[in-house]
């Protein structure tokens, strides 16, 4: 059995007094995860990313801690890819030159 306590923090400092006892961290905006952070999190056996990237995570704490660091390797790589293009080709083609306030 496991409980999910949702916050919404940008840094550890705010959700660390809840997680001292967690088993587990999913952490998209929170950051850095700081070996002083994980320090506090004595029970914490996973730190699990949304997205791609751990580079706000000090890596070489969790190594020697035990704690597994996972991440999404393949989180929005296609909605990024279609969104630059579409930003490209608004920009080729002036899309939001055009785009006048008073033509609504």
């Amino acid at each position: 059995m496991a409980d999910l306590v949702a916050l919404q923090t940008k840094n550890p400092g705010e959700f660390l007094p809840a997680a001292e006892d967690w088993d587990a961290l999913l952490n998209t905006y929170a950051r850095p995860i700081t070996a002083e952070v994980m320090a506090r999190m004595g029970r914490c056996k996973i730190i699990a990313c949304y997205g791609i990237g751990v580079d706000t995570i000090d890596l070489q704490a969790p190594t020697e801690a035990g704690i597994i660091v996972t991440n999404n390797p393949t989180y929005c790589v296609e909605e990024v890819a279609e969104h630059t293009m579409a930003l490209l080709l608004a920009c080729a083609r002036k899309a939001a030159f055009y785009d006048l306030p008073g033509d609504r």
